[in-house]
Formats: C-alpha cells, structure tokens, sequence
C-alpha cells in the first residue's frame, strides 16, 4: 500500500503503477481476516470438548461439596 502511494504521489503520477501496486496490498488487508476466522472456528472445535470436560469435573466437585454439607 505505501509503494502504490508513492506512485500516485510522484511527479508525474503512476496511475497505473499504484493501482497495480494496491491489488496486493489490499488482498493483504482482507486475506488474512478470512484466515483468522477460519483459525480461530478450527481452535474452538478442538478445545470445546476439553472445555466440556471440565465443566462436567465442576459440575462433579460441586455435587459432592453439597452432599458433604447435607
């Protein structure tokens, strides 16, 4: 994106240039958007089996901690 401005910005300007220059530096602003919800939809399938696991522990503990005080 900086090197598409500096054509534009040129004495003359390098219309052409900068908008050859912007696809990419655009495609750098979105691509990786879809890269981290892709990620991040992968870590939450992996790790929400462990965390339901350890909600049942909880769920456990605290059936047992009110069996002791009844």
């Amino acid at each position: 994106m900086a090197c598409s401005t500096f054509a534009v910005t040129a004495s003359p300007p390098r219309v052409l240039l900068c908008i050859l220059l912007a696809i990419p530096g655009l495609a750098g602003w979105i691509f990786p958007r879809f890269v981290y919800k892709k990620t991040l939809a992968g870590e939450i399938r992996r790790i929400q089996p462990l965390i339901e696991g350890k909600y049942s522990e909880i769920d456990e503990l605290c059936k047992k901690g009110t069996s002791l005080l009844h």
